[in-house]
Protein backbone atom coordinates (compact mmCIF):
# COMPACT_ATOMS: atom_id res chain seq x y z
CA UNK A 1 0.00 0.00 0.00
CA UNK A 2 1.91 2.93 -1.17
CA UNK A 3 1.08 6.77 0.74
CA UNK A 4 -1.40 8.16 -1.62
CA UNK A 5 -3.33 4.88 -1.31
CA UNK A 6 -2.90 4.62 2.67
CA UNK A 7 -4.81 8.70 2.39
CA UNK A 8 -7.50 7.08 0.33
CA UNK A 9 -8.53 4.28 2.71
CA UNK A 10 -8.36 7.23 5.21
CA UNK A 11 -10.92 9.14 3.00
CA UNK A 12 -13.31 6.23 2.09
CA UNK A 13 -13.63 5.18 5.66
CA UNK A 14 -14.76 8.81 6.41
CA UNK A 15 -17.26 8.79 4.39
CA UNK A 16 -18.41 5.39 4.75
CA UNK A 17 -18.72 5.83 8.65
CA UNK A 18 -19.89 9.32 7.61
CA UNK A 19 -17.59 11.56 10.13
CA UNK A 20 -14.52 13.52 9.58
CA UNK A 21 -12.96 12.17 13.31
CA UNK A 22 -11.18 8.99 13.14
CA UNK A 23 -9.84 6.99 15.79
CA UNK A 24 -8.00 3.92 16.16
CA UNK A 25 -10.64 1.58 16.37
CA UNK A 26 -11.78 2.58 12.95
CA UNK A 27 -8.81 2.70 12.06
CA UNK A 28 -8.34 -1.42 12.77
CA UNK A 29 -11.22 -2.11 10.80
CA UNK A 30 -9.32 -2.21 8.12
CA UNK A 31 -6.34 -4.78 7.66
CA UNK A 32 -2.76 -3.37 7.19
CA UNK A 33 -4.15 0.28 7.37
CA UNK A 34 -2.70 0.49 10.74
CA UNK A 35 0.34 -0.93 10.39
CA UNK A 36 0.86 1.62 6.48
CA UNK A 37 -0.04 4.72 8.76
CA UNK A 38 3.23 3.35 11.44
CA UNK A 39 5.64 3.44 7.86
CA UNK A 40 4.67 6.84 6.09
CA UNK A 41 3.46 9.17 8.98
CA UNK A 42 4.34 10.16 12.98
CA UNK A 43 1.15 9.35 14.22
CA UNK A 44 -2.55 8.92 13.14
CA UNK A 45 -3.09 12.30 13.45
CA UNK A 46 -0.35 13.62 11.05
CA UNK A 47 -2.12 11.00 8.58
CA UNK A 48 -5.55 12.18 9.13
CA UNK A 49 -4.35 15.97 8.76
CA UNK A 50 -2.62 15.50 5.45
CA UNK A 51 -6.07 13.19 4.23
CA UNK A 52 -8.03 16.53 5.22
CA UNK A 53 -10.01 15.14 7.94
CA UNK A 54 -10.05 15.71 12.08
CA UNK A 55 -8.06 13.57 14.22
CA UNK A 56 -9.90 12.80 17.75
CA UNK A 57 -8.56 14.61 20.65
CA UNK A 58 -6.65 11.24 21.85
CA UNK A 59 -5.05 11.21 18.92
CA UNK A 60 -4.08 14.59 18.36
CA UNK A 61 -2.30 14.32 21.60
CA UNK A 62 -0.70 10.81 20.68
CA UNK A 63 0.76 12.64 18.07
CA UNK A 64 2.75 15.18 20.40
CA UNK A 65 6.74 14.38 20.27
CA UNK A 66 9.12 12.75 22.79
CA UNK A 67 10.66 16.52 22.84
CA UNK A 68 7.26 17.84 23.69
CA UNK A 69 6.09 15.17 26.33
CA UNK A 70 9.43 15.36 27.97
CA UNK A 71 9.31 19.61 28.31
CA UNK A 72 5.65 19.22 29.70
CA UNK A 73 6.73 16.97 32.58
CA UNK A 74 9.43 19.00 33.32
CA UNK A 75 7.78 22.65 33.74
CA UNK A 76 5.07 20.78 35.49
CA UNK A 77 7.70 19.89 38.11
CA UNK A 78 8.54 23.32 38.42
CA UNK A 79 5.33 24.06 39.13
CA UNK A 80 4.49 22.12 41.61
CA UNK A 81 8.16 21.48 43.51
CA UNK A 82 8.67 18.08 42.73
CA UNK A 83 9.02 15.14 40.36
CA UNK A 84 5.28 14.62 38.77
CA UNK A 85 3.57 11.36 39.40
CA UNK A 86 0.41 10.15 37.70
CA UNK A 87 -1.70 11.94 40.29
CA UNK A 88 -0.37 14.77 39.14
CA UNK A 89 -0.41 14.47 35.40
CA UNK A 90 -4.33 13.40 36.15
CA UNK A 91 -5.01 16.41 38.05
CA UNK A 92 -3.11 18.75 35.25
CA UNK A 93 -5.45 17.11 32.90
CA UNK A 94 -3.57 17.77 29.50
CA UNK A 95 -2.10 14.35 29.24
CA UNK A 96 -3.23 10.75 30.18
CA UNK A 97 -0.18 8.84 31.79
CA UNK A 98 -0.89 6.61 28.80
CA UNK A 99 0.66 8.02 26.52
CA UNK A 100 3.99 7.98 28.27
CA UNK A 101 3.96 4.83 29.20
CA UNK A 102 3.55 4.20 25.19
CA UNK A 103 6.26 6.63 24.57
CA UNK A 104 8.53 5.87 27.15
CA UNK A 105 7.89 2.44 28.10
CA UNK A 106 6.71 1.55 31.79
CA UNK A 107 6.91 4.06 34.09
CA UNK A 108 6.83 6.53 31.02
CA UNK A 109 6.35 9.57 33.07
CA UNK A 110 9.41 9.18 35.47
CA UNK A 111 11.80 8.48 32.08
CA UNK A 112 10.23 11.50 30.21
CA UNK A 113 11.33 13.71 33.42
CA UNK A 114 14.52 12.22 33.83
CA UNK A 115 15.42 12.36 30.06
CA UNK A 116 14.58 16.08 30.77
CA UNK A 117 16.71 16.80 33.30
CA UNK A 118 19.56 15.03 31.84
CA UNK A 119 19.08 17.22 28.08
CA UNK A 120 18.74 20.60 30.55
CA UNK A 121 22.21 19.61 32.16
CA UNK A 122 23.92 18.57 29.00
CA UNK A 123 22.96 22.25 27.24
CA UNK A 124 26.25 24.24 26.73
CA UNK A 125 26.44 27.32 28.97
CA UNK A 126 25.88 30.27 26.64
CA UNK A 127 29.52 32.52 26.83
CA UNK A 128 27.83 36.39 27.16
CA UNK A 129 29.86 38.88 27.75
CA UNK A 130 28.59 40.90 30.85
CA UNK A 131 28.31 44.60 30.00
CA UNK A 132 28.21 46.66 33.05
CA UNK A 133 26.09 49.66 32.98
CA UNK A 134 27.88 52.74 34.54
CA UNK A 135 27.36 54.50 38.38
CA UNK A 136 25.46 57.50 38.59
CA UNK A 137 23.60 59.65 41.47
CA UNK A 138 20.80 58.20 43.27
CA UNK A 139 21.35 54.38 41.25
CA UNK A 140 19.60 52.26 43.74
CA UNK A 141 16.11 54.85 43.86
CA UNK A 142 16.07 54.83 39.93
CA UNK A 143 16.95 50.53 39.53
CA UNK A 144 14.29 49.77 42.12
CA UNK A 145 11.90 51.81 40.63
CA UNK A 146 12.91 49.71 37.29
CA UNK A 147 12.65 46.45 38.30
CA UNK A 148 9.03 47.54 39.56
CA UNK A 149 8.26 48.55 36.25
CA UNK A 150 9.81 45.53 34.53
CA UNK A 151 8.08 43.42 36.44
CA UNK A 152 4.62 45.22 35.47
CA UNK A 153 5.49 45.35 31.91
CA UNK A 154 6.24 41.84 31.51
CA UNK A 155 2.86 40.84 33.38
CA UNK A 156 0.60 42.88 30.97
CA UNK A 157 2.72 41.13 27.88
CA UNK A 158 1.53 37.67 29.77
CA UNK A 159 -2.27 39.26 29.73
CA UNK A 160 -2.33 41.07 33.06
CA UNK A 161 -4.15 44.20 34.36
CA UNK A 162 -0.84 45.18 36.10
CA UNK A 163 0.17 48.39 38.14
CA UNK A 164 2.55 49.83 40.48
CA UNK A 165 0.74 50.91 43.57
CA UNK A 166 1.30 54.81 44.31
CA UNK A 167 2.26 54.20 48.08
CA UNK A 168 4.41 51.51 49.35
CA UNK A 169 2.80 49.32 52.25
CA UNK A 170 4.54 46.22 51.21
CA UNK A 171 3.28 45.57 47.90
CA UNK A 172 4.36 47.24 45.12
CA UNK A 173 2.22 45.81 42.37
CA UNK A 174 -0.99 44.86 41.93
CA UNK A 175 -2.24 42.54 38.84
CA UNK A 176 -5.67 41.28 38.06
CA UNK A 177 -6.43 37.79 35.64
CA UNK A 178 -9.22 36.02 35.21
CA UNK A 179 -11.09 37.89 37.85
CA UNK A 180 -8.47 37.20 40.48
CA UNK A 181 -5.44 39.26 42.19
CA UNK A 182 -2.20 39.15 42.48
CA UNK A 183 -0.10 41.03 45.04
CA UNK A 184 3.86 41.20 44.00
CA UNK A 185 6.64 43.18 46.33
CA UNK A 186 9.83 43.65 44.16
CA UNK A 187 12.98 43.41 44.61
CA UNK A 188 15.89 44.60 42.25
CA UNK A 189 19.26 42.80 43.02
CA UNK A 190 22.36 43.66 41.39
CA UNK A 191 24.75 41.01 40.99
CA UNK A 192 27.81 43.33 39.30
CA UNK A 193 30.82 42.21 40.35
CA UNK A 194 29.76 39.42 42.98
CA UNK A 195 27.79 36.69 43.59
CA UNK A 196 25.66 36.96 46.59
CA UNK A 197 23.88 39.13 47.82
CA UNK A 198 21.69 40.15 51.45
CA UNK A 199 18.28 42.72 50.77
CA UNK A 200 16.22 43.15 53.84
CA UNK A 201 11.88 42.36 53.56
CA UNK A 202 9.79 44.39 56.29
CA UNK A 203 8.27 42.33 58.78
CA UNK A 204 5.73 44.70 58.74
CA UNK A 205 5.12 43.67 55.06
CA UNK A 206 5.53 39.98 55.81
CA UNK A 207 3.04 39.78 58.78
CA UNK A 208 0.69 41.80 56.71
CA UNK A 209 0.48 40.20 53.65
CA UNK A 210 -0.10 36.73 54.13
CA UNK A 211 -1.58 35.51 51.00
CA UNK A 212 -1.39 32.74 48.58
CA UNK A 213 -1.97 35.43 46.44
CA UNK A 214 1.50 37.19 47.42
CA UNK A 215 4.63 36.82 45.55
CA UNK A 216 8.20 37.98 46.68
CA UNK A 217 9.71 39.41 42.85
CA UNK A 218 13.39 39.71 43.01
CA UNK A 219 14.82 40.80 39.46
CA UNK A 220 18.75 39.76 39.25
CA UNK A 221 20.89 41.86 37.58
CA UNK A 222 24.22 40.50 36.30
CA UNK A 223 25.64 43.36 33.70
CA UNK A 224 22.42 44.13 30.94
CA UNK A 225 21.16 40.53 31.38
CA UNK A 226 18.14 39.53 33.65
CA UNK A 227 16.37 36.89 35.42
CA UNK A 228 13.10 36.81 37.76
CA UNK A 229 12.95 34.34 41.10
CA UNK A 230 9.55 34.02 41.87
CA UNK A 231 9.46 33.30 45.54
CA UNK A 232 5.38 32.60 46.51
CA UNK A 233 4.68 33.80 50.47
CA UNK A 234 4.14 29.97 51.00
CA UNK A 235 7.64 29.11 50.26
CA UNK A 236 9.48 32.31 51.92
CA UNK A 237 7.43 30.83 55.25
CA UNK A 238 9.08 27.57 54.40
CA UNK A 239 12.65 29.41 53.85
CA UNK A 240 11.52 31.25 57.53
CA UNK A 241 11.35 28.27 59.16
CA UNK A 242 14.60 26.77 57.53
CA UNK A 243 16.08 29.85 59.06
CA UNK A 244 17.72 30.21 56.20
CA UNK A 245 15.55 33.58 55.97
CA UNK A 246 16.51 35.32 59.39
CA UNK A 247 15.07 38.03 61.70
CA UNK A 248 17.71 40.95 61.97
CA UNK A 249 17.36 42.66 65.54
CA UNK A 250 18.90 45.36 64.71
CA UNK A 251 17.08 46.46 61.73
CA UNK A 252 13.98 44.63 62.81
CA UNK A 253 13.16 43.46 59.31
CA UNK A 254 13.94 39.97 58.05
CA UNK A 255 17.28 39.21 55.85
CA UNK A 256 17.35 37.48 52.58
CA UNK A 257 20.79 36.14 51.03
CA UNK A 258 20.77 35.68 47.26
CA UNK A 259 23.47 33.78 45.60
CA UNK A 260 23.77 32.64 41.83
CA UNK A 261 26.25 30.34 40.22
CA UNK A 262 25.76 29.08 36.64
CA UNK A 263 22.45 28.50 36.14
CA UNK A 264 22.22 28.13 40.09
CA UNK A 265 20.53 29.94 42.08
CA UNK A 266 20.40 29.34 45.99
CA UNK A 267 18.58 31.20 49.13
CA UNK A 268 21.80 31.08 51.58
CA UNK A 269 21.91 31.94 55.34
CA UNK A 270 23.30 35.45 55.60
CA UNK A 271 26.09 34.06 58.25
CA UNK A 272 26.97 31.14 56.62
CA UNK A 273 26.56 30.74 53.20
CA UNK A 274 27.22 27.28 52.97
CA UNK A 275 23.36 25.98 54.35
CA UNK A 276 21.66 26.80 51.15
CA UNK A 277 18.71 25.86 49.19
CA UNK A 278 18.20 25.32 45.63
CA UNK A 279 15.62 27.81 44.30
CA UNK A 280 16.46 27.37 40.34
CA UNK A 281 13.18 25.65 40.29
CA UNK A 282 11.19 29.27 40.26
CA UNK A 283 13.95 30.90 38.12
CA UNK A 284 12.02 32.67 35.50
CA UNK A 285 8.72 30.65 36.43
CA UNK A 286 5.81 32.70 35.40
CA UNK A 287 3.85 29.82 35.58
CA UNK A 288 4.36 29.66 39.34
CA UNK A 289 1.60 32.59 39.51
CA UNK A 290 -1.85 30.54 40.20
Amino acid sequence: MTKDEVLDKLKELSIKLRTPRLGQKEIRSIKGLEYHLRIYFDGLASALKEAGLQPTPLAEKMSTSENELSNYVLNLGKKIGKRPTVFDIRHDGKYSEVIFNKRFGRNGIQKAYKLAINETKMQPAKQTKEIYLKDFPNKPLFWGRAGETYIVAELMYRGYNASLLPVDLGVDVIAIKDSKTFYFQVKNISFDKVLSRTIPITTSSFSKNQSSNMFYVFVLQRGQAKNILFLPYQKMHELISKKLIVFDENSKDFSICVSISEKVVNVCLPSDRTKTEDVSSYLDDWDVIV
